[in-house]
């Protein structure tokens, strides 16, 4: 269908400039939506970071993002100022140098999204819109490139990953099982740095992390980020984790020899999480079931003229999903 819309995932916005699955449009037309990119209610400590948008259209979200309609959209603010120098105080100082075009000389905010793909005898996409269990490729892509290759310095990186889809499962590792700081998660900086060794991570789902080359032997010339999950089917991973030896490499990072200058930084406390008080919640179950190879919830299939129930403003609610 030549129709799309756009939207923000995790955005903060209003409804109209959502994207709603139902407000599509066709070719000809435009739609303009307005994004504040700052928390409504002004709290700064409900600020984003590591976005990505996507085509939302009814039906064909996962055809469209898998030809490419997605990216990246990355905010910055006070704290997360994308300014590893930034004389602020307040600033975190997190490596920082977003790449604009192929040049990457002195970038090292590095923003990775992981996809598979599956091609035909001549190269072109092939997808299979009848698979309601999910399609999985036969080739890894990074930024849209099969299999890439990265020259990173004996220095710290800020690495922004994102499952791109359609419907791959992912544990991440590094070849050499290196240690990295976690440093936030869809969207959001974490209360502080958690030290990991892998993630695994869904369609959708995005991770903000820091390695530190510098603290590898200088006899380590290279390494890989490693899918450690394998998939039968889209339906989801297979159990049990792969061998090291058998994981496929996503990507290849060359480490360039000798110490360079780094005057980034991984704080102690990055974004506190305030708690939440819940008071007298209204309570909601989502159950999930298969009805005829399509998802149905409650029992009922989407229906964008359907409103199931409405929730108040001002009201706390607690979802439960099975």
């Amino acid at each position: 269908v030549p129709e799309i819309i756009t939207h923000l995932h995790n955005g903060n916005n209003a409804p109209e400039s959502d994207g709603f699955p139902g407000d599509r449009y066709g070719p000809g037309y435009f739609k303009d939506h307005h994004y504040p990119n700052y928390p409504s209610n002004g709290n700064p400590l409900e600020c984003k970071g590591t976005l990505w948008y996507h085509d939302h259209t009814l039906d064909f979200t996962a055809q469209n993002t898998y030809r490419g309609l997605a990216g990246f959209y990355i905010c910055y603010d006070e704290l997360d100022s994308g300014d590893e120098n930034d004389p602020n105080p307040n600033a975190l100082r997190l490596p920082s140098g977003i790449p604009d075009g192929a040049n990457t000389e002195g970038c090292y905010d590095i923003p990775l999204a992981f996809a598979d793909r599956r091609f035909d005898q001549n190269g072109v996409l092939t997808f299979d819109p009848f698979d309601f269990d999910g399609y999985i490729g036969d080739k890894w892509l990074v930024n849209g490139r099969v299999q890439p290759y990265f020259n990173v310095k004996r220095r710290k990186y800020r690495f922004r990953i994102l499952d791109a889809g359609p419907a791959r499962y992912y544990d991440f590792w590094f070849s050499n099982q290196m240690e990295f700081q976690v440093v936030g998660s869809d969207g959001n900086l974490l209360p502080a740095p958690v030290t990991a060794r892998n993630l695994v991570s869904g369609a959708g789902e995005r991770w903000d992390i820091v390695v530190d080359f510098s603290t590898l032997p200088e006899s380590t010339t290279e390494v890989y980020i490693v899918n450690r999950l394998s998939h039968s089917n889209g339906r989801g991973p297979d159990s049990g984790r792969l061998p090291m030896s058998e994981a496929p490499r996503l990507i290849k990072f060359n480490i360039q020899p000798g110490a360079v200058p780094d005057p980034s930084r991984v704080p102690a406390v990055l974004r506190p999480l305030v708690p939440i008080e819940v008071v007298n919640p209204v309570r909601r179950e989502f159950k999930w079931t298969r009805n005829n190879g399509m998802w149905a919830v409650n029992g009922s299939l989407y229906d964008e003229h359907r409103i199931d129930f409405t929730v108040r403003q001002n009201e706390w609610n607690i979802w439960t999903f099975k």
